[in-house]
Parts: structure tokens; C-alpha cells; sequence
């Protein structure tokens, strides 16, 4: 029997749907489940841009984060869970995001190998692509980089 490749992060993106549409907000946006588009959700009169990344592994590679106050990342960790469990979620502003890549590669951009791009990802100034036009951007996260984030729903209200 074949079995059917599961695609994690439209299961991570329904995940955070379903959890935003219980919590009162209303996607605006119809096309979110798409490759690469963000979820627009809105409540009380005020929007979020809300980026989704998922993992089933012990990291979440490529990273790239969120710029705008308005912007929120969402983690969503599949690696523990049983058949029929529930994700956990990992909620980060702007500039929580922002505070996390300075924990974690701070001392990288210190010595100048890493800079941080308008859009707030990092960019390995030591690690030139293999077309030699730029160089790799992004970041893995580990579930210890961003603990303090967990469950954190209510910064939906805040930001």
C-alpha cells in the first residue's frame, strides 16, 4: 500500500486557522492555505499578518521571520504528538523574533558573519549560495530557542 506524503505545513496552517476562527478572529484573506501566502486575520477591527512554519523534526529549518508590528510568527511543533494529539503552537511578534535571533546567533553578528536584513531575517555573510549570487538567509529554531513563546495566544490581543 502507498502511503500518501502528508503535507505538515497545510496540516500547521489549518491547525492555526481552526485556533484563530475559535478565538473570534476572521481570515480575510481565501487563498492562506496556498504554498508561501500568510494568513490575514482580523478581530476588533485590527489585522495580523501571521506567517506559519511547521516541524516535525527536532528543529524548524529556514526560519525567516516576521517584520511589521502587525506581524506574527507561528511555530507549530508536530514532533511529540501521538496519532490523534494536538500540535503545540509557538507565538512571536516582531520583535520577539527579533530578541530570539539576537539569543541565538548574537555572537555571529558581533564578528560580522551574520547581518540582519530589512525584513528582519539573517543573512550568512559566510555562506555564499551555490549560484554564487547572494548568500543563504534564515535560520533553524529549536523548541529550547523559543520556550518562552509557547501557548502564548493571548499576544494575538496585544500587538
Amino acid at each position: 500500500m502507498e502511503r500518501k506524503r502528508v503535507d505538515i505545513n497545510k496540516m500547521a496552517k489549518d491547525a492555526v486557522v481552526e485556533k484563530l476562527e475559535t478565538n473570534g478572529f476572521k481570515i480575510s484573506n481565501q487563498d492562506w492555505y496556498k504554498r508561501g501566502k500568510n494568513i490575514i486575520a482580523n478581530k476588533d477591527s485590527r489585522s495580523f499578518n501571521i506567517k506559519v512554519h511547521a516541524k516535525r523534526d527536532s528543529d524548524w529549518p529556514n526560519c525567516k521571520g516576521v517584520s511589521g508590528s502587525n506581524s506574527i510568527l507561528i511555530l507549530v511543533d508536530y514532533r511529540r504528538i501521538g496519532r490523534f494529539g494536538k500540535p503545540d503552537f509557538y507565538i512571536l511578534s516582531e520583535g520577539e523574533w527579533i530578541s530570539t535571533v539576537h539569543t541565538v546567533v548574537g555572537d555571529r553578528i558581533k564578528r560580522g558573519t551574520i547581518e540582519i536584513n530589512e525584513d528582519n531575517v539573517p543573512v550568512w555573510l559566510d555562506q555564499p549560495l551555490k549560484t554564487g549570487k547572494g548568500f543563504y538567509s534564515g535560520m533553524g529554531l529549536k523548541n529550547r530557542d523559543v520556550a518562552s513563546h509557547k501557548e502564548k495566544w493571548e499576544k494575538l490581543l496585544s500587538v
